[in-house]
């Protein structure tokens, strides 16, 4: 039940009025005498007073005037419907609540409803009172009404029960009767009930509710599920909720019946092992490709579960987002099992149901097992920062066992953690179990030859195998046929263009209810032909448009939809479409690459044949790329990431194709580039093609680039580009003669990718000097230095990429002692041309930072407040250091001119920082990157320990704006180094709530403790103390990757278990240890942050690491 939907209702002719539910968006649902007498039939169009409980809680308290209309009416039954005038309500469903129907079975329930007796009237104000009670069949049998005895606080008269005639009674969810009598049982408190059941043939209603009179309402018999946990207060979750295993559709149906379950051993003892887990709550992926088995795997296993504990309570989650949330309002009664299908679909919604259901059920004393089923392992990420903050712990929830390393007469026993990922879903490898699904799917003798055949095309999916098994010898043709057919149908129904806007909503977005189809396509939501099209029945619908399942299917049925339109509208359609779900969309755009991306079809686009079906599959392919980076935000970078690196990928594998003509060549390299959405080298390849075009000579080597830097460098070498590849070059002095022959090129293009060959070369080697590992490294130094004079931006960008690559060292010093002063100045001469870019300018940045940088470790963190604030750059002599302010300040300048926000800029005043330089300048830049959400939190503290590092007027008013951030850590930091300044003043202007509520640090004595305090490296009073256990809360919270798990006896012999930070420099003499016959003292190489008795961590110690540094256990 909804109590927004509650309805009080007023006729204003004969001044008076009584309850309605909202039982559609538009249709309310009263008792018959609330709008006429008893037993004369209303005036069908005749106009009441209305005000819903949700518009009361936005605020609008006046009546809706004639707000609705009657529009069906039962005299017999003494129940009405009436209809909403549209736009009269300002009630705004933010997901819709379906009403759904019940019939009693059992002799008594509880049920409760939500009404407008005038015993509730106070100084004038009708309140809504909340009804509770039995419910009972056979106690009105002969009557044909339910009977409720009230438990709820009651009247003093049945005159005071005035108004509360038409309350729909709930149990569970399911709405059972309507009140529609008072007085006949006062004396024993019992009202009376119209059971829902009575009409649930009845034509006329059934046409309003379900837009098709042939229908009858789908009713759920009510038990005695209905029991309520005494410490919650919540109900017991009912089984009703969930989709019971064996009614669960399967999504291939359209093509052959369900066969036998066959193999998948392995997979049903990990979800064996998933339920025996120790923790009360936990969640789980089975994960694979298309018509893998996921759905009747987790079928199978849940009908397994049942045969084996009838009491417990397992099926299938609803597909609809408002219909998963409307569990969490039930408390599970006894062990409970999820399966939650296609959890992609669900975008971010499906973290917050699982967060919020980790906090309902957190303390439920029966387990509770949630498993998504997903084409991929999910971890939980958001598109929104902070809601993806807050899913760190569901995360790190996610961790496995403790695996002993060693032998038991060891003193020490080091620990493994193991993660405990998803449940992959591979293809069948049984040949056996391949060809008993080929046979048992159809009716065709298929020989040796043939099914080995079709067992190697199908690749061991079961699905594609069953629908082989159907058609042998055109299963591979059927989904593209099937489609076109539905594609027609769809155009038949809803006209051409409705047509398709129905199908890609349900295959992209989909389930989605019928407001967004809606706003997609106006005036097309119809029941009956959305029953035809789906095959689904309408009451099971619930107004929605459906996922058409399965997803190949779906997928082809977008191929031949969106081919149907010009290339313009397909895009405008998509983009319409993505705008309502951009998460959900962009996850089906991958899956669609993933599964469809085919080079042959991008050759053919762009080659001379553009009109094959593999370059329009090509061309609907960009189309969805091309909307998925429009609509992407921030929050989503990486997948977007992921989906350019298919698409980039496949661009670079279209470019060795033979067919491919090659005055498109640079056509096809300009398209993936300028379509690329990944900040850094992509944009460095723009300016090379915008100078150096993709030609006959050079193809190889722009096929090189774009698989290592569009593509992904994971993945396998191209053989065609083993000669000119850009990763795994061993740094042999072959390697090395065949860059200084490129760095010593006439052409502009071979001297660039000579750079970024030995850039690449570089990046896996940090160990030794260059010197040590290029041979010839003054040769490539010197080629390198030459390219900075040239005028060719895209020279210069290669140029400084390469120097940062190569002058990058592994604790983060500066690199400037492998090149000469005249490297620098060539840079620095480049920072002050009028009218340079942005791309080179950081590119520049980036290369004079990693030259000139001051050295920096998260561990200058404990630091704040036992020294005087002072400068990172200690290495440097004071020749160097006046050196590196004119490096700063002349990069800073460059910001002078370009003031705008953006992430080009940030890069440059954050390189600016690392060289110690904060100013005007720069100021507005960090802070502006302090709060973009894909900066790191590592990189925003140390923006924040940097500038304290700082002189100058800038540095306090730095500090105090970002002691007003959002972020509880960075408030603590930036304190910290205010007081580290002795900002007494400044702190005392401060208004931070989340650091005084969580470190109970009291602001105002702070401030007297900074002002009395004298001794400038000890400070001992209380809140300064709180804040320095705070920033050591804060780098052991950032430091979780050095945290090491350990179970061990202590001198006494007794077994303990120990959580260790282990700093980087001291692991590889620490592990040595543990590895050593020897105790060890674990003190003198790292710091004990927990520890308990036992061979397991206790309760205790997992709350403490959970509530001081957020790590779940």
């Amino acid at each position: 039940m909804d109590p927004n939907r509650v309805t009080e209702l007023h006729d204003p002719h004969r001044s008076q009025g009584g309850t309605g539910y909202l039982i559609r968006d538009n249709l309310i649902l009263t008792a018959h005498h609330v709008i006429a007498p008893f037993g004369e039939r209303g005036i069908l169009g005749k106009r009441y007073h209305m005000r819903l409980i949700g518009d009361y809680e936005q605020g609008r308290t006046a009546w809706i005037i004639e707000g609705c209309y009657l529009c069906w009416d039962s005299p017999q039954y003494d129940l009405a419907l009436l209809k909403l005038e549209e736009g009269k309500s300002s009630f705004k469903l933010n997901q819709r609540n379906i009403t759904y129907f019940g019939e009693l079975v059992n002799t008594q329930v509880q049920a409760k409803g939500i009404g407008f007796p005038v015993v509730q009237k106070i100084n004038g104000f009708q309140n809504p009172e909340e009804l509770q009670g039995f419910l009972s069949r056979y106690s009105g049998l002969k009557l044909g009404q339910l009977r409720l005895q009230v438990t709820s606080p009651i009247p003093n008269s049945p005159d005071q029960w005035k108004g509360i005639s038409g309350t729909a009674l709930f149990v569970n969810e399911f709405l059972v009767g309507v009140v529609v009598e008072t007085n006949k049982s006062f004396a024993e408190k019992a009202l009376w009930a119209t059971p829902i059941s009575v009409i649930a043939k009845d034509p006329d209603f059934c046409e309003l509710v379900l837009g098709d009179r042939n229908l009858s309402l789908s009713l759920k018999s009510i038990d005695d599920t209905n029991k309520v946990n005494s410490t919650t207060g919540k109900d017991f979750l009912p089984d009703t909720l969930l989709i019971a295993p064996k009614r669960k559709l399967d999504a291939w149906r359209r093509f052959f019946e369900p066969i036998q379950f066959v193999g998948r051993e392995v997979e049903l003892r990990r979800l064996e092992e998933f339920i025996q887990r120790p923790e009360p709550f936990s969640w789980q992926v089975l994960y694979g490709q298309h018509g893998i088995g996921k759905s009747r795997l987790a079928k199978e296993w849940l009908i397994q579960l049942q045969s084996k504990n009838p009491q417990w309570t397992v099926g299938f989650a609803p597909d609809e987002i408002n219909e998963l949330y409307q569990l969490l309002n039930y408390y599970p009664s006894q062990a409970t099992v999820i399966v939650i299908d296609n959890a992609e679909n669900f975008g971010d919604e499906l973290w917050a149901f699982l967060y919020r259901a980790q906090l309902a059920w957190k303390d439920c004393e029966n387990i509770i097992r949630i498993l998504f089923l997903a084409h991929t392992d999910l971890e939980p990420l958001s598109t929104n920062f902070e809601r993806d903050q807050s899913l760190k712990e569901l995360r790190e929830s996610r961790l496995g066992e403790v695996k002993e390393v060693g032998t038991p007469l060891q003193s020490v026993k080091a620990t493994e953690l193991i993660p405990f990922s998803g449940i992959p879903l591979y293809p069948l490898q049984d040949q056996k179990q391949q060809k008993h699904i080929l046979d048992s799917s159809g009716d065709h003798s298929i020989s040796e030859d043939e099914a080995k055949k079709l067992i190697a095309d199908t690749r061991g999916l079961p699905a594609f195998l069953a629908l082989a098994g159907r058609y042998p010898q055109t299963w591979n043709e059927k989904l593209k046929d099937y489609a076109k057919v539905i594609v027609e149908q769809a155009k038949r129904l809803f006209g051409e263009e409705n047509g398709v806007c129905v199908l890609a909503l349900s295959t992209f977005i989909a389930p989605i209810d019928s407001l967004v189809l809606e706003r997609v396509a106006p005036k097309t939501w119809s029941g009956k032909k959305m029953e035809q099209l789906f095959g689904i029945n309408q009451s099971i619908l619930k107004k929605e448009v459906p996922v058409f399942e399965p997803d190949l299917l779906g997928q082809e049925i977008i191929f031949q939809s969106l081919s149907t339109l010009s290339d313009s509208s397909a895009e405008s359609l998509c983009r319409t479409i993505a705008q309502e779900r951009p998460d959900a969309f962009l996850q089906k755009t991958i899956e669609i690459w993933q599964r469809h991306v085919d080079p042959q079809g991008i050759a053919d686009k762009f080659g001379s044949n553009p009109g094959s079906s593999a370059a329009q599959r090509a061309s609907i392919l960009d189309i969805l790329f091309n909307v998925a980076t429009q609509v992407a935000v921030n929050g989503i970078a990486l997948p977007l990431g992921h989906l350019s690196q298919i698409r980039g990928e496949a661009y670079a594998i279209a470019l060795l194709n033979p067919s491919l003509p090659k005055s498109q060549y640079s056509k096809l390299v300009d398209s993936v580039l300028a379509q690329t959405p990944i900040d850094g080298v992509a944009s460095y390849l723009q300016a090379l093609h915008s100078e150096a075009p993709c030609s006959d000579s050079s193809h190889l080597k722009w096929v090189a680039l774009l698989h290592y830097y569009c593509g992904s460098p994971k993945n396998e070498i191209p053989s065609e580009i083993d000669t000119v590849k850009l990763a795994n070059n061993a740094l042999n002095d072959s390697f090395v003669t065949a860059v200084l022959e490129g760095l010593r090129s006439s052409d502009l293009f071979e001297r660039s990718f000579a750079a970024y060959r030995i850039a690449e070369a570089m990046r896996a080697y940090h160990q030794k000097s260059p010197t040590e590992l290029i041979p010839n490294f003054v040769g490539v130094l010197y080629g390198l230095s030459y390219m900075l004079q040239k005028t060719s931006a895209a020279e210069r960008i290669a140029a400084a990429f390469a120097i940062s690559m190569i002058a990058r060292e592994p604790d983060g010093k500066p690199g400037w002692w492998h090149f000469q002063d005249v490297d620098t100045d060539r840079l620095l001469a480049i920072t002050t041309e009028h009218h340079v870019d942005s791309v080179t300018l950081t590119a520049v940045a980036i290369a004079l930072r990693d030259l000139w940088r001051s050295s920096y470790q998260l561990k200058a963190l404990l630091h704040l407040l036992d020294m005087e604030p002072q400068g990172l750059g200690a290495e440097f002599t004071s020749e160097q250091k006046i050196k590196r302010k004119q490096i700063s300040e002349t990069l800073s300048f460059s910001l002078r001119q370009n003031s705008v926000k953006n992430y080009h800029n940030f890069r440059i005043a954050l390189e600016c920082l690392r060289l110690d330089c904060l100013n005007s300048y720069t100021m507005s830049h960090l802070f502006w990157g302090l709060s973009f959400p894909v900066t790191s939190h590592v990189e925003k503290i140390e923006i924040i320990v940097r500038a304290n590092c700082q002189s100058g007027e800038n540095v306090i008013p730095f500090l105090q704006q970002s002691a007003m951030l959002p972020d509880e850590q960075l408030q603590a930091i930036s304190i910290a180094c205010l007081v580290q300044r002795r900002a007494a003043n400044e702190i005392a202007t401060l208004k931070v709530k989340e650091l005084i509520k969580s470190t109970d640090i009291n602001l105002i004595n702070l401030v007297n403790e900074v002002r009395c305090h004298k001794n400038r490296k000890v400070w001992n009073e209380e809140n300064v103390s709180k804040l320095r256990e705070r920033i050591k809360e804060i780098y052991i919270a950032n430091n979780g990757h050095n945290i090491h798990k350990l179970k061990a006896k202590d001198s006494t012999g007794r077994w303990a278990y120990y959580f260790l930070l282990v700093e980087p420099d001291r692991e590889k003499e620490f592990l040595a240890a543990l590895d050593s016959n020897q105790s060890i003292d674990l003190e003198d190489y790292s710091q004990v942050i927990a520890s308990n008795y036992g061979e397991q961590p206790n309760d205790n110690i997992r709350d403490f690491l959970k509530k001081k540094y957020n790590f779940d256990v």
